[in-house]
Parts: structure tokens; sequence; C-alpha cells
């Protein structure tokens, strides 16, 4: 039995560390940051910071609609960040002025306005949204994280040690990931907000921050930290061992310049990355060509 779980974990570690992402499309947007897909209808919701606008895309990148204006009250935004859509197709959105004025607010998703939270936040950076939909966000500037019921009565408030929040992931398992956009590092919570683990520090090498902002979890538990003035991707185990990266400075095909956030489709077959200073959204597909059980054999055979 000891040996079949140490197949088994090799084999998903193994599986994890080779897969890679490979350019597919891409779409222009003004400038992209918060990004998100909905379960409900599979369509990729952008905010567009410039413009204040949430835009709304099939998944292929054909413009299906948008909404929004910029300035403050219901569909108001300010400075758009993040963007997380819940089981139910509800839209959240993070308004992340920095004069506390920020708020989060929902709508359906086609746009109609919902609700706003009652109480204004300072530099609200992202959201998300947890499997059972209750929502969570990064309160950078007072260095907070914020738990609510999906229709905005607070469950829980927790300061963890940030220098400056940026990105925020709810993981199916619970826990609960948080990038350090100035600290150059990744936490890592239970969902009562007790500490697990942290990774990352600044430099360019595997593991190493410049800026790190979106962060998203995969259905297998791997993580993906958008790591903004590197220009790249790095994703890691649940745990924070690095996996691999994709990504450089440019503006071709695969390049970023200021990325900011990504979000899986449905299948999660696709990552989607919004590339800000390019002025675009695009979209990778993964190849496991080679995680497939030829490495078994190779495995086996250290217990022959």
């Amino acid at each position: 039995m000891k040996i079949m779980l140490l197949l088994a974990t090799a084999a998903l570690a193994a599986g994890a560390a080779g897969a890679a992402w490979h350019y597919e499309g891409q779409w222009t947007i003004t400038t992209p940051t918060g990004i998100d897909v909905n379960p409900l209808n599979g369509y990729v919701y952008v905010g567009d910071w410039d413009d204040s606008h949430i835009c709304y895309y099939t998944s292929a990148g054909s413009y299906l609609g948008s909404w929004g204006h910029s300035g403050y009250g219901n569909g108001g935004f300010c400075q758009l960040y993040g963007i997380a859509c819940a089981p139910n197709g509800w839209v959240y959105v993070s308004n992340g002025c920095e004069i506390d004025e920020g708020y989060l607010q929902y709508f359906t998703p086609a746009g109609s306005f919902l609700g706003q939270w009652p109480e204004w936040y300072n530099a609200l950076m992202a959201c998300d949204v947890a499997p059972n939909a209750d929502v969570w966000a990064a309160d950078a500037n007072h260095n907070r994280v914020k738990h609510w019921t999906p229709a905005g009565s607070l469950l829980a408030s927790w300061h963890p040690k940030f220098v400056y929040a940026g990105g925020i992931a709810v993981a199916d398992a619970g826990n609960v990931y948080v990038s350090d956009h100035t600290g150059n590092l990744v936490r890592y919570f239970t969902a009562a907000g007790t500490p697990l683990g942290q990774w990352g520090h600044s430099g360019a090498g595997n593991g190493e921050f410049a800026g790190p902002f979106g962060v998203t979890v995969g259905a297998d538990g791997t993580v993906y930290v958008v790591d903004m003035d590197n220009n790249r991707v790095q994703y890691f185990t649940a745990d924070g061992d690095f996996l691999g990266e994709f990504g450089s400075f440019g503006a071709g095909d695969g390049q970023f310049y200021r990325p900011h956030d990504a979000a899986f489709s449905l299948t999660g077959s696709r990552l989607y990355v919004t590339d800000c200073e390019n002025n675009r959204v695009q979209y990778f597909y993964r190849d496991d060509a080679a995680v497939r059980p030829a490495s078994l054999g190779k495995i086996k055979a250290l217990f022959r």
C-alpha cells in the first residue's frame, strides 16, 4: 500500500511539473485588470480600468456586452481591480479606490445591479467566490482579509501581516491564498484565518516575485500567480513548491507587459491572462503529453 501511495503521489507531482502552457489566442481590450469565467454560462468577464466597464465575451473572445461608468453609486467604478463570478452567475466587482471609497458591488450575468456592500473600504484590490458562494476580498491599505455571505453579511475579518495585499483565491479545499504585491510573496491560510505558510521573495528566479498580483487555483490544487513585474505566470503546488512558469517581457504571442490576473475556463484546460499594458487578454492551453503514463515506468523501476 505504501508503494502504491508513493507511486500515486509521484505521478501527480510529475504531472503537475510536466504540464506545459502554450499560447492559443487573444483579443483586444483597453486596460484589462481583473478576470473570471462565469460557471453559469462559461463567458469570460474582464474589468477595463480606463473605460470603467465590465466587458464579457464568449470563451473564444467574441464580444457580448458591457456595463458600468466612471464614478460612484450603482454601476459606477473608480478603480476596477477584481472580478469574481459565483455559482449562480452573479458577478462581484471590487472597486479599489485608495481614498476610502472602495466598495464591492454585484450584478446579474448581463450587468443588472443587484447590490453593494454597505461598508466602504480602502483599496479593495481583489475578490473571489468560494465553492459555497461565500465572498472574499483583500483590503490592501487596511491589511485585511474580509469574508461575507453572498448578500454581504460580514462573517469574518482578519489582519495578516501584509505589506500590500494584491490577489486572493479560495481553493476548493478551503485554503485562502493571498499575494503580497509589495512584499513579493504569497501567504496562505485556513478559512478561519490561521496561517499555514508562505513562499517567495524579491527576484526573478523560480519562486521569486516582482509585484505578484492575481492568484487563481486549479481544480487539482495547483496555485497560479501572476508575477506582474517579471511579466510571467508561475505555478506551484498547494504548499508552494515551484512547478513551472510561462511568459516573458514583450508584445509577441505569449509575452506580457505587466499582466494582472488569470482565470481558468470551465474545463480547466484553458487559462486566460489579462495582459494589461499590451491592451489584450491572452489565453493558453495546457499540453499534458509529457506527463502521461510513460513516466510511471520510471517510477516503478525504482521499486523493482
